[in-house]
């Protein structure tokens, strides 16, 4: 992982960075991380230029001809592409024209691989095809690699990392499986050696933005100062809510913990996720609820409705003896909640999933095989009822959580688009540009106003 050795923070004073990637409305943990690295950028001095994907769902939850995300002063919505729209990548190359460099969000979609920038066509996808033709230096950044079980995912993940100039992924696991779906790309086709190749694939982790308060020892009772309101031991799941969460599981582990000195309440926060949104609505959420009710728990099963504004979930966070992460996935390679629960230092009792693996495995929390509710149930008994085990639990998350300070991811991303530029800047004196030129391009500037194709 790029890191910065010193303790101030790295400053953008001259860069222009292009931003693309979907931004709220839009119901994803991509949308957030892109949200937040634009605003962060400008805070440190960058132009920055954000193009925002957006799709047919997002249309409907914002008023007609409202820009998808809020400008201000160091940053406009300069660009929206409109996924599914024929040439819609368009709208983005005209305004990245000049850019020191453009930072692609993107996560391979569970309902085709084209995800949120559009299916496939016979010139491909449209984010090859904008990597193809974006006139500056790119760092693809991929949200989640699945395994090379999937071949279309796999040639997905082949042509990206063939065309970006740099590749972030957030885990170990997820470098590895990057580079593995890599192997078999021609690398002569852009001139770079195997080796070169392994280098431009980069771990910067997601940044922990809820900014919890300080973790205090875990007892499994309540905690001195901890504001009870009824003596309730509480474990918590939050984020996007989808059915591979399988939320369900844990109500049914924690309708199992009837052996403690004080019944569980379990909350469920978050809103439900775009995709699952416009597939089957409220379906997912209302069905959490009818489980707890047959399992006779709906009194301390607590399955929020909508968004919690941050400072809200932070305390929520602080506040919860345990955060359970009952995913179905073998996919997951980067997950938002267990890196701000670990940065809150909370300990979690997970499944088994790639980035659970790779974070808990020291200490910092419980790992139980998916869909096994008895193991969960035992894991958080285990939490709730040694208060000892919680409180190493606790002080290792907050070490492991560290890594994830904004700060130092910011900074990571900072460094790696200076080297780029560097780098990029190098070649150009050398040799042609990569990329082929963009007939009339031009720069737009600070603009309010959507341009789409």
């Amino acid at each position: 992982m790029s890191t910065t050795g010193g303790t101030r923070p790295a400053a953008a004073d001259g860069l222009t960075i292009g931003v693309v990637g979907p931004v709220p409305p839009h119901r994803s943990n991509m949308a957030e991380e892109t949200a937040w690295m634009a605003s962060k950028f400008a805070e440190r001095g960058a132009e920055v230029r954000l193009v925002a994907v957006t799709d047919h769902q997002d249309a409907n939850d914002r008023q007609p001809g409202r820009l998808p995300w809020t400008s201000s002063d160091q940053i406009s919505t300069v660009a929206e592409w409109r996924a599914g729209t024929e040439g819609a990548e368009r709208a983005g190359l005209r305004v990245l024209a000049g850019a020191d460099a453009v930072v692609v969000h993107h996560q391979l979609s569970r309902h085709g691989h084209g995800g949120l920038h559009g299916p496939d066509d016979a010139a491909g996808s449209p984010l090859v095809r904008f990597l193809q033709r974006c006139p500056a230096p790119t760092v693809l950044v991929l949200h989640d690699v699945p395994s090379a079980t999937d071949p279309a995912s796999r040639d997905e993940i082949q042509r990206l990392v063939r065309l970006a100039d740099a590749v972030v992924v957030q885990s170990e696991v997820a470098r590895r499986r990057t580079l593995a779906a890599d192997g078999d790309v021609d690398l002569t086709l852009s001139g770079r050696s195997r080796s070169d190749d392994h280098d431009r694939v980069h771990i910067v982790p997601r940044a922990a933005v809820l900014g919890a308060p300080t973790a205090t020892p875990h007892s499994g009772m309540p905690r001195p100062g901890r504001a009870s309101r009824d003596g309730m031991p509480t474990v918590l799941t939050f984020g996007f809510l989808d059915p591979e969460k399988a939320v369900e599981d844990a109500v049914v582990a924690v309708a199992e913990l009837d052996d403690l000195s004080a019944p569980v309440r379990y909350e469920v926060c978050g809103p439900t996720a775009s995709d699952v949104l416009d597939l089957e609505g409220e379906h997912y959420r209302s069905g959490l609820r009818i489980l707890a009710k047959a399992l006779k728990v709906d009194d301390r099963v607590l399955v929020q409705d909508g968004y919690l504004p941050a400072s809200a979930l932070a305390r929520k966070l602080a506040e919860a003896d345990a955060v359970v992460l009952p995913y179905q996935s073998h996919d997951t390679t980067s997950s938002a909640a267990l890196v701000e629960a670990l940065a809150a230092g909370r300990p979690v009792v997970a499944t088994a999933f790639p980035h659970a693996v790779e974070l808990l495995s020291d200490g910092a929390g419980i790992l139980v095989a998916p869909g096994d509710c008895a193991a969960m149930t035992s894991a958080i008994r285990t939490v709730l009822a040694r208060p000892r085990t919680a409180a190493a639990m606790s002080q290792r998350a907050a070490e492991v959580g560290r890594q994830f300070h904004p700060d130092r991811v910011l900074d990571a991303y900072l460094d790696l688009l200076g080297s780029l530029r560097n780098e990029v800047d190098l070649r150009a004196a050398s040799t042609p540009p990569r990329h082929g030129a963009l007939p009339d391009a031009e720069v737009q500037g600070n603009r309010s106003e959507p341009l789409t194709a």
